[in-house]
């Protein structure tokens, strides 16, 4: 370690500007690196190259110093204080170094305090063997600390942005453990570092075949669900952060400035829950407003899901079924999600009504059920029809029609199912202007 010559002096400066520049939080883990390797070293060359490394980060960042002072200041304001506890600390190593897709299990808070005692232990070990030698693992750890400890006492840096401090904790546990294990027992440790990598690569082999992206946020998919499901200039209230979908709004689609309930009611207004944070209390229930609110869930990562809140319309568009229970047809079509039926067979025909263009189709069909169906879709003419995206969630179906005439539609239990799942309401959303006049 004392032999550190000044190309790879300047080789950590030139990372310490592009680490800082790329990701902020990094310049918390560089600067106490720096200082402790000065520390350690006591070399007038360590102190020029950090302190031009310092000269350096504040080049980079002069063209936006400005915005930098506002983030500073108001950074809390909107995303708040996720460092505000060692919590956060056992977060970043519990979701970053020893995740549950990676070690096969959820460890809780027992799994960083575990690994925090065994490099602790390690680095005592490896002291008391080689003190010249431990002396750099030493200090990198120190800088962990120390960027653990800024991070703590700003409370404002996200978790994700501390993702990159597992790296150098890694590398020193592995080098940590090399270190300490004595001569004679060094082919059984090579042997369990041998058996813990094949058990990691095995972890992470299924987790990148089972692997499914889910976005932060879903403000793509929701502008998709309003263009494919509702007509234009449909009315829907967008509780939080509305700006956000705005950009992915189709023409002929705004958000409304306030709710009504009495307009929720009657199937004319949407209600659109789109918080960040789940906090406790703060999702809301459409049926407060409506019995028969309907609720279709986006999955993200951020509070869980965004959710859209919407009732049966005043009108269904279906002209006739068959395929139903007798009589059960009208209670398909009455907005009361507590009636509805249950289909005589395998498929149910749906008629739509004649000289319009459709939007979608929305099943709503029983809560909790495993619903499994296929759909097809003629034109008045008989042709077949390529209809559009099925959505899915829960026990909601909106199927995108494509504004396509008057089609007839046959609904199909599919997979393993031997009928259709108990429906409970069903209607069609025509193309504005297309009112069969």
């Amino acid at each position: 370690f004392t032999g550190v010559d000044r190309r790879r002096l300047a080789s950590l400066a030139a990372v310490s500007i592009a680490g800082t520049w790329t990701v902020p939080t990094f310049g918390f883990f560089i600067a106490p690196l720096w200082l402790v390797i000065f520390v350690a070293l006591r070399r007038r060359d360590v102190l020029i190259f950090g302190a031009a490394t310092g000269l350096g980060i504040l080049v980079v960042y002069a063209p936006v110093a400005s915005q930098l002072l506002f983030q500073i200041r108001h950074y809390d304001e909107r995303w708040g204080r996720q460092y505000a506890s060692v919590g956060a600390v056992a977060e970043t190593i519990r979701t970053y170094l020893i995740h549950p897709a990676v070690v096969g299990r959820v460890l809780g808070i027992a799994g960083p305090l575990l690994f925090s005692f065994l490099v602790l232990f390690l680095l005592v070990l490896s002291v008391r063997r080689s003190r010249p030698v431990a002396l750099p693992i030493a200090v990198v750890l120190g800088a962990v600390t120390a960027f653990f400890g800024i991070c703590l006492l700003l409370r404002t840096p996200l978790i994700r942005s501390t993702a990159f401090v597992v790296v150098p904790l890694a590398f020193s546990a592995v080098y940590l453990f090399c270190l300490s294990t004595p001569e004679k027992y060094r082919s059984g440790a090579a042997a369990a570092a041998l058996l813990v990598a094949s058990f990691i690569a095995a972890q992470t082999h299924r987790t990148v075949v089972t692997f499914a992206y889910l976005p932060h946020e879903q403000w793509q998919e929701m502008g998709g669900v309003l263009h494919d499901t509702f007509p234009e200039h449909t009315p829907f209230f967008v509780n939080e952060h509305a700006a956000y979908l705005s950009g992915y709004l189709s023409p002929g689609y705004v958000h409304a400035s306030g709710f009504d309930p009495t307009t929720f009611e009657r199937g004319e207004e949407l209600y659109l829950d789109t918080p960040n944070e789940d906090l406790p209390g703060a999702r809301v229930d459409g049926t407060r407003y409506a019995a028969n609110a309907i609720e279709y869930r986006i999955p993200q990562r951020r509070a869980d899901h965004e959710a859209l809140w919407f009732c049966p319309p005043a009108h269904a568009f279906i002209r006739a079924m068959s395929g139903v229970e007798a009589g059960g047809g009208s209670t398909l079509t009455d907005r009361d999600l507590e009636t509805g039926t249950n289909a005589a067979g395998r498929s149910l025909t749906l008629w739509l009504e004649p000289r319009r263009r459709y939007r979608s189709l929305v099943v709503v069909t029983a809560p909790r059920t495993e619903a499994s169906f296929s759909v097809r879709g003629t034109s008045p003419s008989g042709a077949a029809l390529l209809l559009g995206s099925v959505r899915h969630s829960r026990n909601v179906f909106l199927l995108n029609l494509r504004d396509q005439p008057a089609p007839t539609l046959l609904l199909e239990a599919a997979g393993e199912s031997s009928t259709l799942p108990p429906i409970r309401e069903v209607w069609a959303y025509p193309v504005p202007g297309t009112d069969g006049r």
